[in-house]
């Protein structure tokens, strides 16, 4: 610094200039200097430091900071004064270089202030850090439980210890599957005896079977109340069909209930929902046919087709017809109780002309 300013005052700019640069470069190495050390006290403390050397190293160096703090300010006062002496004046080419030169030269010493600044901070850390350091391996120097994570992993982290080769160290120590020996002295110990079920666990066992079982029959009798009342709405919705070869549902739907109005009421306060149903599942399905089959061959087929053969086998007019269209169309119509829904199409399919 004491160089620097000497060429400051001569007016030779372009060495003190290079003196700047220079001490900038020299302040960031000191700034990776204490960042390397600080990693290795937190690595190795104990085996590569020596606490006593250290801490009076870096004492030293934080007192010796301050003092180069100080002359940081005295160069910018020396600094401020030159460019006084250019700003007083007109000034020539010759000296508006060296002006120019001047204020590149007062940059660069701020940028040194400013990592001056921060090598300051990071002496005190590293001294903040030396002594945690110490006091940590202190406390477990006494202590009888292994910090994994501190005293094992971390130094594995640093030293870029593979899987492999931490598969290697821990499997003797901590096998995943427990090595079975035969142990002739465990004989004398105490046998453990299976123990039997008491009467009132095999009871609760069989409440819950019967249980399920009513369950299960619960569930079997209200779905065949669903298909049930399902069919009878396919059977309102299609019955039509043996006398007219195309009709809209609404048409039939009103002539149900001029003619069967107790069968009308019953559709609307009983099976107004399963005919809503059925009503899309028909449309949407891909079998529309008119056939003799038994529950048998029907069985794991879908809802559908088995109640269109059930239908056929309660109805069998149904089966000279063969089958069926279900065309959807834009009209809409209300049932006395406002609820609206599509007015399909039905008609007849027609039979293909057999050769």
């Amino acid at each position: 610094m004491l160089y620097f300013k000497q060429q400051l005052k001569k007016g030779a700019f372009t060495r003190a200039l290079s003196a700047v640069e220079e001490l900038k470069l020299q302040i960031q190495t000191q700034i990776n200097t204490i960042l390397k050390y600080d990693s290795d006290i937190r690595a190795n403390a104990l085996t590569i430091f020596k606490r006593n050397e250290l801490e009076k190293k870096y004492r030293d160096s934080a007192e010796q900071t301050k003092q180069e703090k100080k002359q940081l300010s005295d160069l910018r006062v020396t600094i401020d004064n030159v460019k006084a002496g250019y700003i007083a004046g007109n000034l020539s080419r010759k000296e508006q270089r060296a002006y120019d030169q001047v204020l590149r030269i007062e940059r660069e010493l701020t940028s040194c202030v400013v990592k001056h600044e921060i090598l300051f901070t990071k002496k005190f850390e590293l001294l903040k850090t030396l002594t945690n350091s110490f006091q940590l391996l202190i406390e477990n120097a006494f202590s009888k439980n292994l910090n994994f994570e501190q005293e094992i992993l971390q130094s594995w982290i640093e030293k870029k210890i593979n899987q492999e080769k931490a598969h290697n160290i821990l499997k003797p120590l901590m096998p995943l599957k427990k090595i079975k020996v035969y142990n002739p002295y465990l004989a004398f110990n105490p046998q453990y005896v299976k123990k039997k079920k008491s009467e009132d666990e095999q009871f609760n066992i069989e409440i819950d079977e019967l249980s399920l079982a009513l369950r299960r029959e619960i569930l079997e009798q209200e779905k065949d109340e669903i298909f049930k009342k399902e069919l009878e709405s396919l059977r309102i919705m299609l019955k039509p069909l043996l006398k007219s070869k195309r009709y809209f549902i609404s048409e039939a739907l009103k002539e149900l209930r001029e003619q069967e109005p107790n069968r009308y009421d019953d559709l609307e306060k009983r099976l107004l929902q399963q005919f809503l149903n059925v009503s899309v599942k028909i449309h949407r399905s891909i079998y529309k046919d008119f056939e003799y089959l038994r529950p048998s061959e029907v069985i794991n087929d879908t809802d559908e087709v088995q109640m269109l053969a059930a239908l056929v086998r309660e109805e069998c007019e149904f089966e000279d017809i063969g089958g069926f269209e279900m065309i959807s169309t834009e009209r809409s119509f209300k049932l006395s109780n406002e609820v609206s829904m599509t007015d399909y199409i039905i008609e007849r399919k027609e039979k293909s002309n057999e050769l």
